[in-house]
């Protein structure tokens, strides 16, 4: 079967002057990264409050054996 050559034209932001593998992998590339982006901003707090907990903890935890020596049993 014989294509026009409309039909063998591809049309849209590349106009035909990249191939179709091309423009496929850079909707893909451009897709994973906005991904990313959404992901880190989603972590971002968590990590955040992560990093407070242990921060606590620790401070707790050396009140803790300060209180110890001080006061041995």
């Amino acid at each position: 079967m014989r294509l026009s050559k409309t039909r063998k034209h591809v049309s849209g932001v590349h106009d035909g002057s990249m191939r179709a593998k091309c423009v496929h992998d850079r909707i893909k590339c451009a897709f994973l990264t906005e991904e990313q982006k959404i992901i880190v901003k989603m972590l971002k707090p968590q990590a955040q409050s992560q990093k407070a907990t242990f921060y606590n903890e620790s401070l707790l935890s050396n009140k803790i054996i300060k209180l110890k020596r001080n006061y041995p049993i």
